[in-house]
C-alpha cells in the first residue's frame, strides 16, 4: 500500500511538472532567442564592415574600430550575453536535476 502511495504522490508531480514544462519550455526557447537576437545586432553595431557584408546597410557610416578601446568595447557585451545564456541553461539543468531526482526516488522506492 506504501508503495502505490508514492508511486501516486510521484506520479502527480511527474505531471504537475510537466505540464509546467510545456509551457516555460516555449518560454525559455523565446527568452533563448531573445538573447541570441540581441547578440547578433550587438555583433552588428559593434563590427558595422561585417553587417555590411551580411547585407545590413545600417552601419554602412562607421568603420570597425581596431584600437585597444574599440576591442575592450567589444569585450564587455560578450561577457554580459555569456552570463545571461549560462544562466538560462543552469535553470534548464536545475529542472532536469529535479525530474531525474523525482525518477531516481520512485525506482528505489518500487524496489
Amino acid at each position: 500500500m506504501r508503495n502505490y502511495l508514492s508511486l501516486l504522490f510521484l506520479l502527480a508531480i511527474a505531471i504537475s511538472v510537466s505540464g509546467q514544462d510545456a509551457k516555460s519550455a516555449a518560454d525559455r526557447v523565446a527568452a533563448q532567442n531573445a538573447i541570441f537576437d540581441d547578440y547578433y545586432e550587438s555583433e552588428l553595431r559593434n563590427f558595422p564592415e561585417r553587417a555590411t557584408a551580411f547585407g545590413d546597410y545600417r552601419y554602412n557610416n562607421k568603420l570597425d574600430d581596431y584600437s585597444l578601446d574599440g576591442s575592450c568595447n567589444t569585450i564587455k557585451p560578450t561577457k554580459n550575453f555569456s552570463l545571461a545564456l549560462r544562466h538560462s541553461h543552469q535553470r534548464i539543468r536545475d529542472r532536469t536535476c529535479f525530474l531525474t531526482t523525482c525518477s531516481f526516488a520512485f525506482s528505489s522506492n518500487v524496489s
